[in-house]
């Protein structure tokens, strides 16, 4: 075997060599320092400008060039890394603050890649000399770069709180970070309160920042939930695009109503947005089986969509079939669509070269202050040592200049450089820097100008020196200086707020289900059907299955919940909206294909009701008593539950009191009403007596919500049929049917058809 090659045990250095990548990648390609909110990689960009003096005033160079010095001196890794990452720093829709001011095609909000890095141009931004501010003053550690001829910094001083307003976004081993960015005029607030109020509470903070402000403005609707995000460090962002409504009229005329949106959430791409609400709004095919299955669209209410957008800003049209239906087509698109998306926050950074997560905004405002007060203490201490190295030189200056006379001549006798040196050290008192600062001097400053601009010299330097030395001694001082370096940004690059902050409301399902009336139809044998009210036409030809027929007919809306209860005390529940919707030419669904019926079972009767208040639930039944029950007794988390079926002749639900209509075998009828029956909370209650019965005879007939206008048809014994029209004479003169057999509940009514005379009894109605 090759000596080269060594045996070794991957169980034993696959831990050890993972653990040295996952560091690597952590620490030096994923994640932001806490100080600067930089990575590695757009620290070395910024940096790698700075050497290139690309400064906002100096022209424009290419951003090959930039990536070349990147490579080569700092980030030995693909080109292509660092190039998006430049082309990220000059996006207005992905920073905050961009921090690179591009020049030629640096992509687009629709997804568009930006042209390569040999067309592209681009300098700093003036806010991104704020970051590297006074680098040259010893206000950060530099560390080698990777092979030790260069070196780099291994933070930037970052003179105004990057991390918090630009926010960040990286992948790790075992970590991700998901940083929002925030407005900086709030920030800069919030840090100075902080500064001046080191116990404040989170509250108080957030009377400053409320929530995160994103480049692309849109819509935050959840701002009661940012406390526990910035608390924890953690949490979801809820964002939506902003829009406004529009109507306008088309070539004929007609008034057309249209959402316009105009900004986008965070992160989302118009393009596919566009894309994806087209989608929505046409009819798909998909091939299942070898089979085209046709999908009906899912926002019909859209008729067109066109992308506005210009220089002028972003306006996408979405115009709608009817009026007043935007609502909806929102909610709609708000769950089917990016136009509702969410910021999941995950605030995790590097602190003090390791990983930190659930970075509360307490901390990150924290550790930004500490970061600044180092560089300004290194600053300060940097400026002092210059300014005590000057004015030591000046004060041998002045030395030099109250005895000028005596000066000149030592330095005339002096033979030698070296001995004119000696000699003022000796005869003045000085040491070796200021004597060589006398020996340097020109003739020209010893006129009395020069001689005053030296004194007046010594005197600011030692003001200068004396105010550092405060910043060094007093926290209150150096509090100050911090402070005024943030009025300083603040005035010179805050803006106002770009995303509002609504306390929107939750997509609501009903709102999503599309809103019209449907006449629900129940057959004999267990077919049921939903249609359309306005496909309902009398010239419609109502296709049912042959023999069967219709045994129940309601009215009510797609947003309904339908119940049906059977002969067997067993109560289902459909959704109207899960219902097929048929056309009057097509037959019915079976009930058994949305629920599992006992065998034998047959549903009897049908409601569609929404569960409102005052709506309560009638039930007659065969002996006479009417129950009258709250109706969220029947709102049911089960899709199947027991009822008191007991003789039940009917049942339905009612808003508020009705009046019912009962009619015995006997003949006898009464109309009472419901307000003096007491409402139950029980589905299984027996009722109240609504008629009272002769021995032997039964209820036969129940109309719930009965008027004048309704009629019907007796069938007896001996097979005579008696047509009803409640709206016709009675046997008393000048009275109506209904007037005649009006009463209260718990009478035994009147005749309508007198069995005891007639030798008959009456076997069943049929009501129109």
């Amino acid at each position: 075997m090759n000596n080269r090659i060594e045996v070794v045990n991957l169980a034993e250095i696959m831990p050890k060599n993972y653990v040295e990548y996952a560091v690597e990648v952590i620490v030096n390609r994923a994640l932001p320092d806490v100080r600067d909110g930089l990575k590695p990689v757009l620290r070395r960009i910024i940096y790698g400008m700075y050497e290139l003096k690309m400064f906002p005033e100096t022209p424009y160079k290419k951003c090959a060039r930039i990536v070349g010095e990147v490579l080569g001196k700092y980030h030995p890794h693909g080109d292509s890394s660092v190039y998006e990452a430049l082309v990220r720093m000059a996006q207005d829709f992905s920073l905050r603050y961009t921090l690179v001011d591009g020049h030629g095609n640096f992509g687009s909000v629709d997804g568009d890649s930006a042209a390569a890095m040999r067309y592209t141009e681009s300098k700093m931004k003036a806010i991104a000399l704020e970051l590297i501010r006074d680098i040259d003053k010893n206000t950060v550690d530099f560390i080698p770069n990777f092979d030790g001829e260069e070196t780099e910094p291994s933070v930037l001083p970052s003179k105004f709180p990057n991390l918090l307003v630009n926010g960040a976004t990286g992948i790790a081993v075992g970590f991700a970070s998901n940083m929002p960015p925030h407005n900086l005029c709030e920030v800069i607030d919030a840090i100075k309160y902080r500064l001046n109020n080191k116990e404040c509470s989170l509250e108080e903070i957030m009377q400053f920042i409320k929530a995160p402000d994103f480049p692309t403005g849109g819509i935050i609707v959840n701002p009661k939930d940012m406390k526990n995000i910035y608390k924890q460090g953690i949490g979801k962002v809820i964002m939506r695009g902003k829009h406004h409504v529009e109507y306008l009229k088309n070539d004929k005329s007609k008034e057309i109503e249209s959402i316009v949106i105009t900004e986008l959430p965070y992160q989302v791409n118009k393009a596919k947005l566009i894309e994806k609400i087209y989608e929505l709004s046409n009819d798909q095919e998909k091939v299942e089986k070898g089979k085209k299955i046709k999908i009906k669209a899912k926002i019909p209410e859209i008729t067109d969509i066109r992308d506005e957008s210009d220089r002028e800003g972003m306006r996408i049209v979405i115009e709608l079939k009817n009026k007043g239906t935007y609502k909806r087509v929102l909610q709609l698109l708000y769950k089917e669509s990016n136009l509702q998306c969410n910021f999941n926050v995950n605030n995790v950074a590097l602190v003090n070269g390791l990983p930190e997560d659930n970075l509360s905004l307490t901390k990150l405002i924290d550790y930004y202050i500490a970061h600044q007060k180092d560089v300004m203490i290194r600053k300060t201490h940097f400026d002092k040592e210059k300014f005590s190295s000057k004015l030591h030189i000046l004060e041998g200056l002045t030395i030099a200049l109250d005895k000028m006379d005596f000066t000149i001549s030592l330095i005339r006798k002096s033979k030698t450089k070296v001995e004119a040196k000696e000699c003022l050290k000796q005869e003045l008192s000085i040491d070796d820097v200021q004597a060589d600062a006398i020996l340097q001097m020109q003739l020209q400053r010893l006129t009395n100008l020069e001689k005053d601009g030296i004194y007046k010299q010594v005197e600011k330097l030692n003001d200068d020196i004396k105010f550092l030395n405060s910043i060094l001694e007093n926290e209150n001082v150096l509090i100050e200086e911090l402070i005024k370096d943030l009025n300083m940004i603040k005035d010179k690059f805050g803006d106002e707020r770009r995303t509002q902050l609504i306390e929107g409301e939750v997509i609501n399902n009903d709102m999503l289900i599309e809103q019209y009336n449907t006449i629900i139809q129940l057959t004999n044998e267990g077919y049921i059907k939903k249609l359309r009210a306005t496909s309902v036409k009398s010239t419609n030809k109502n296709r049912l299955k042959d023999g069967d027929f219709i045994i129940k007919e309601i009215k009510g809306t797609n947003k309904d919940t339908i119940l049906l209860f059977s002969d067997k005390g067993n109560a289902y529940q459909i959704k109207a909206k899960d219902l097929k919707e048929l056309k009057p030419g097509e037959l019915g669904e079976l009930i058994s294909s949305y629920h599992d019926l006992d065998k034998d079972e047959k549903i009897k009767f049908i409601v569609s009701t929404q569960f409102n208040k005052n709506e309560y639930m009638i039930s007659v039944f065969d002996n006479g008593k009417i129950a009258k029950v709250d109706i969220q007794a029947y709102n049911m988390t089960t899709k199947k539950f027991k009822y008191n079926n007991t003789g039940l002749m009917d049942i339905k639900n009612i808003q508020g009191d009705k009046d019912v209509f009962l009619l015995s075998s006997e003949g006898k009828a009464l109309i009472c009403n419901t307000d003096k029956i007491g409402v139950k909370l029980n589905r299984n209650v027996l009722g109240n007596i609504g008629i009272k019965l002769n021995e032997g005879f039964k209820v036969v007939a129940a109309i719930i919500d009965v008027t004048k206008d309704d009629r019907f048809t007796i069938h007896t014994e001996k097979g005579k049929e008696i047509r009803v029209l409640l709206d016709d004479i009675s046997p008393k003169d000048d009275t109506m049917w209904f007037d005649y057999v009006y009463g209260k509940c718990g009478n035994m009514g009147n005749f309508i058809y007198n069995t005891r005379s007639k030798n008959d009894l009456i076997t069943n109605v049929e009501v129109d």
